[in-house]
């Protein structure tokens, strides 16, 4: 492929909105987008040549290791995973691994792509802890009253507390 061509598709890789990385089957990291270096806060050339763990800060290392094995077997594996950015920031990201062979069918690299899901996390969690604290969230907008039978935690005969 010629040297512009390249070029021209890791730009569109920069584009995107995910984190997008290539590393060798050394785990040594050969490509790095810039929607990895906003996610995580390492710069390209800080991670090149590194290993991803190294990098990536994996508080749950056992599930990465799982997603990349079942990549290496079958071509592709998914690991939702908990990380730390370089600036030591909890995040949470759901990870897609491709492994990418050469025109032989050998494998040389894992194309990796990760999503940010630290906020839908965040959310999840939200809601249980809410509503163990006896706050519950409701499907209707504001200012619009459910009929009994549609709310879940309704009194059979009317409001408890009516007298």
């Amino acid at each position: 492929m010629p040297k512009n061509r390249f070029r021209e598709q890791a730009a569109l890789l920069d584009k995107a909105r995910d984190a997008i990385l290539v590393y060798d089957l050394d785990t040594r990291v050969g490509f790095w987008n810039k929607s990895a270096e906003r996610l995580y806060g390492w710069l390209a050339g800080e991670v090149i040549g590194r290993k991803v763990d190294e990098v990536l800060n994996k508080t749950d290392a056992t599930a990465a290791v799982a997603a990349r094995n079942q990549a290496l077997e079958s071509g592709n594996g998914v690991v939702n995973s908990s990380r730390k950015t370089k600036s030591a920031r909890p995040l949470w990201s759901r990870a897609g691994l491709t492994l990418v062979s050469d025109a032989e069918g050998r494998p040389h690299s894992m194309l990796v792509i990760n999503t940010d899901v630290t906020e839908k996390k965040a959310a999840r969690v939200a809601v249980p802890a809410r509503a163990a604290h006896g706050e519950h969230r409701h499907p209707w907008p504001a200012g619009i009253a459910p009929r009994p039978e549609q709310c879940p935690h309704a009194h059979p005969h009317g409001h408890p507390h009516a007298a």
